[in-house]
């Protein structure tokens, strides 16, 4: 009777192994703990093209994947547009319960401009719901609707 009851709990202690890698590489995408850089753009909302807020963002971005949890991020320039240059100020990715999470600026610019912004990843996608405040007088201070497109297939480790 020992020898089974050790088998069975060798077996249930086995799938609990195979459970928790199984978690933990769905939650980061398969991606193994580190620092990436990846191609990265703003994405028109619906057209299949860039933003124009695109001109505003470097297109490789930092990932940092730490026991399950990726966290991207993104670097700033600014863009210029006739006599008018603007910065992406703010920046909202939407998270996985469906609300906006807002981007952490992480630095700015001598005049106090953002220049790189991060925030949690939900999950592995090539397209993120984002939301971007370019902070022009001529917009308002409403969000634009955009996505972050992401080129996981040129994922480098950093």
């Amino acid at each position: 009777m020992k020898q089974p009851v050790k088998a069975l709990i060798a077996f249930v202690l086995t799938l609990t192994a195979l459970f928790s890698l199984y978690m933990v590489g769905a939650s980061a995408a398969g991606i193994a703990n580190g620092k990436y850089t990846v191609p990265v753009a703003l994405w028109h909302e619906t057209k299949n093209q860039a933003s124009m807020g695109n001109k505003g963002m470097k297109q490789t971005a930092k990932v940092s994947v730490n026991n399950g949890k990726m966290t991207m991020t993104i670097y700033t320039k600014p863009m210029t547009y006739g006599n008018t240059t603007a910065y992406l100020y703010q920046m909202k990715i939407k998270n996985a319960n469906g609300g906006w999470t807002q981007g952490r600026v992480v630095s700015r610019d001598s005049k106090g401009n953002p220049t790189a912004f991060s925030f949690p990843l939900p999950g592995k996608k090539n397209y993120y719901e984002v939301q971007v405040h370019p902070n022009v007088k001529e917009l308002g201070s409403n969000y634009m609707d955009a996505r972050l497109k992401v080129s996981w297939n040129s994922l480098q480790k950093a």
